[in-house]
């Protein structure tokens, strides 16, 4: 099921309206994600804890987490460089699973 997964990830990724990235584990990272959020909008994020969802409207936490945002999205890999990410960690469990 995994490495179908993996597979419907690339495939998805071929659609021209469609932008998956990947931060490889590999990448010296300044930030880390703590936390799950969804930048809505320029005036509002809603910010994912393990026992709340909060509601960040005030501009300079806004703009926190888009800085946050770009930082993951430079470091990330798109196109075929993240393809050739997923299909290698797809393979390496194909072969995971045949010897386990």
């Amino acid at each position: 099921m995994m490495a179908a997964q993996l597979d419907r990830i690339v495939s998805i990724s071929r659609l021209s309206h469609v932008d998956i990235r990947i931060v490889p584990l590999r990448i010296r990272q300044r930030d880390i994600a703590n936390h799950a959020f969804v930048i809505r909008d320029d005036r509002m994020v809603t910010v994912e804890t393990v026992h709340a969802e909060v509601v960040v409207r005030d501009p300079r936490d806004v703009g926190l987490h888009v800085e946050k945002f770009e930082g993951f999205e430079r470091a990330a890999l798109s196109g075929d460089h993240m393809r050739g990410l997923v299909e290698g960690i797809r393979d390496d469990f194909l072969r995971e699973q045949e010897t386990g």
